[in-house]
């Protein structure tokens, strides 16, 4: 009788938690469709956006954005994924998109290993080891040895190797291995981890753990194979000898602009600081300057990492955003990062300026110049007080601030309180964006963040934070941007989770039911605006990630309990929204877009201004003003919208050397090009 109790009991406990397990997989499906759930496309009996999915399972999205990266017109979406595998989306002048591997411009984190980046596993159609990433966690997989090594082969010949990393290591899973792990600590805290393995069977896989994906794995391998029987990565790529070190590089925010003047786009990539661990640690470690290398008269660009050869230093600063400017207008492009504190971190990291010399080389003058800031925020260029000098609005923890450009020093100038928060780990949103968008003649900002928004108005160089609720704009928001999406000549505000608020001639704003979605589980969120198939209506590139629910939080417990191994919600859709709306007789607008070429050495013309003068009045926008990523840059074309306009008077252009050049009687409805005077 007992044990008929006994097994009623495990019975009842078995079918029981295999209910709850259905009733949460099923909640996770319905939480996931409704994640995914489309953004409102019409409003008022009228279509103004179309939907179409990008990319369908991004991972450990960081950032994205949009570029020109093969200067074809046309722009492209790139994204940053911290270690995992990007991605690359050329588009087409029809609005669609192809996608390319990194590896194709060879934009890989390891250029050694084309396709390290985590992703699928390999496919093992051929006998031989097989090393890869899956996550954090490194995997070695043996198949079919003996077809390779002979009948006669015994353990004894199938192989062994060592691996050797900067962080403490661990067995997660092995079937066929002997392992032994040994781990030294260094006087600076550091873990050396030494892991000597044996492989027992023709067939075996061993699962192990590392504290962090982002750090150089040196390998060595005795084996009787031979190399191109060794394959490394999901593209399986053969090493070049026995002992080879893997490294992925935990890649954040990306600033894209040619940077040497040879006509193609070059791209400056910053990391993390692992976790504030790197100064601990015996490697060296830097971020990227990746420049188009191609041969004369090539077309495939070819990207080489010369960070080296230029003096730029990492200083274990852990970096999120980056960006190109030329502070002291001497016609070189210089670059700027903010350094972040992680939680875990003794001490602050300054944000870092390294000036272009000549001949390309770069010193840090941050604390020089004035601009070693240690709280953590973020940043934007611009000119504020019209004075043909290039400033810098910061956002940090407790405050707004100017850092007015004085003769290439700057002065700092507090703005007043942050109401919001910034950004202090991965998950967290915030953001700025730039526009004239009451058309004064000055450039304001909005700051967007799940803390608090606030809008800092320009009056001739002095800036104050207005009240949303007077302007009917929403207090808290995951991201922001600027768009005039219905061309009347007035910049409207597409914010998340709210969607668009439509400026009124009275200089208040509306909403307008589109692009908005539930904020229930939102947690972060990435919005850009361009025109992806060049009709003259912007688009929408959008990308958001949730917090799990309660009952997804169910089923990832249940399903480790029940299944075994591990359950992920990072990974991200990549939606565009394109423009279709405007087009009935009250609500057709004309438009002009602008791409304007600076000189030899700042070919995207960053820090220039442009003014448009028609019958309505004067639009003033600033190059780089409709960047849409978080952290990244890339996207410097203007676009104005001008009413009922079909032509433009004049188009006056500040160019960031002093200068100034003057177009008339544009036409409306077309995507110009205006090249610098002497620079063509």
């Amino acid at each position: 009788m007992i044990k008929s109790l006994k097994k009623h009991s495990i019975l009842k406990g078995v079918v029981l938690t295999l209910i709850a397990f259905a009733i949460a997989l099923m909640a996770h499906a319905i939480y996931s469709q409704q994640g995914a759930e489309r953004l409102a496309l019409s409003t008022r009996g009228q279509q103004w956006f179309e939907s179409q999915e990008l990319l369908s399972d991004v991972p450990a999205l960081f950032d994205i954005g949009v570029t020109d990266i093969n200067q074809d017109g046309d722009l492209d979406v790139y994204t940053s994924n911290h270690s995992e595998k990007q991605f690359l989306l050329f588009g087409q002048t029809d609005g669609t998109f192809d996608e390319r591997p990194i590896s194709s411009l060879s934009l890989n984190q390891d250029p050694d290993f084309p396709g390290l980046e985590p992703a699928a596993a390999p496919v093992m159609d051929e006998p031989g080891v097989y090393i890869y990433w899956d996550r954090r966690r490194i995997v070695i997989e043996c198949k079919d040895l003996a077809s390779l090594l002979g009948p006669s082969a015994g353990s004894e010949n199938f192989g062994s190797g060592t691996i050797q990393v900067s962080s403490p290591m661990n067995v997660i899973d092995s079937n066929g291995f002997d392992i032994d792990i040994q781990e030294e600590e260094l006087a600076s805290g550091a873990i050396i981890s030494t892991t000597q393995f044996s492989i027992d069977t023709e067939e075996a896989k061993t699962v192990l753990g590392s504290y962090n994906q982002s750090l150089p794995v040196s390998l060595e391998l005795n084996t009787e194979l031979s190399l191109n029987q060794i394959y490394v990565g999901v593209d399986k790529v053969n090493p070049a000898a026995y002992d080879f070190t893997m490294y992925l590089r935990d890649r954040h925010g990306m600033a894209w602009a040619d940077y040497d003047g040879q006509g193609f786009l070059d791209v400056f990539i910053v990391r993390g600081g692992l976790r504030a661990r790197m100064e601990t640690l015996p490697e060296r470690y830097t971020d990227e300057l990746l420049v188009d290398s191609r041969v004369a008269n090539s077309e495939e660009t070819t990207y080489t990492n010369i960070v080296d050869d230029v003096g730029i230093e990492k200083k274990a600063c852990p970096a999120l955003q980056t960006a190109w400017v030329d502070f002291n207008a001497d016609g070189l492009l210089d670059i700027y990062t903010v350094c972040f504190t992680p939680p875990t971190a003794t001490r602050s990291y300054a944000n870092q300026l390294y000036q272009q010399l000549p001949h390309g080389r770069f010193r840090d003058v941050a604390s020089d110049v004035g601009l070693d800031i240690t709280d953590d925020g973020s940043f934007v260029w611009l000119d504020a007080n019209r004075d043909r000098a290039v400033d810098l609005i910061w956002v940090g923890e407790e405050a707004f601030w100017l850092y007015l450009n004085q003769d290439g020093k700057f002065e700092p100038r507090r703005i007043g309180d942050n109401p919001g928060t910034v950004v202090e780990t991965f998950s967290d949103s915030s953001k700025l964006t730039v526009a004239d968008y009451d058309n004064d003649g000055d450039l304001d900002v909005f700051f967007a963040s799940p803390g608090g928004n606030a809008l800092l108005s320009n009056d001739q160089g002095n800036y104050v934070v207005l009240d949303l609720e007077s302007l009917q704009l929403p207090t808290r928001s995951y991201t922001a941007n600027w768009v005039d999406y219905d061309n009347d000549g007035r910049a409207d505000l597409h914010v998340a989770p709210d969607g668009l608020y439509r400026q009124t001639t009275a200089k208040t704003f509306e909403p307008v039911q589109l692009l908005g979605e539930e904020a229930t589980l939102l947690q972060k969120a990435f919005a850009t605006w361009f025109d992806a198939n060049n009709d003259g209506r912007l688009d929408l590139l959008w990308a958001s990630s949730y917090r799990p629910s309660k009952l997804q939080s169910l089923y990832q417990r249940i399903s480790q309990k029940i299944l075994g191994g591990e359950f992920t919600t990072e990974s991200s859709a990549v939606t565009l929204y394109s423009g279709v709306g405007g087009t009935s007789a009250d609500t057709q607008n004309h438009w002009l877009q602008l791409d304007l070429t600076g000189s030899a050495k700042n070919r995207q013309a960053i820090g220039a201004l442009v003014e448009l003068i028609t019958a309505e009045g004067t639009q003033l926008q600033t190059v780089g003003q409709f960047e849409g990523s978080q952290f990244s840059q890339g996207h410097y074309r203007l676009y104005f919208g001008v009413g009922k306009q079909q032509s433009i008077d004049l188009v006056r252009v500040y160019w960031p050397d002093g200068s100034s050049q003057e177009v008339q009687d544009v036409d409306a409805d077309q995507r110009l090009t205006i090249s610098q005077a002497n620079e063509l």
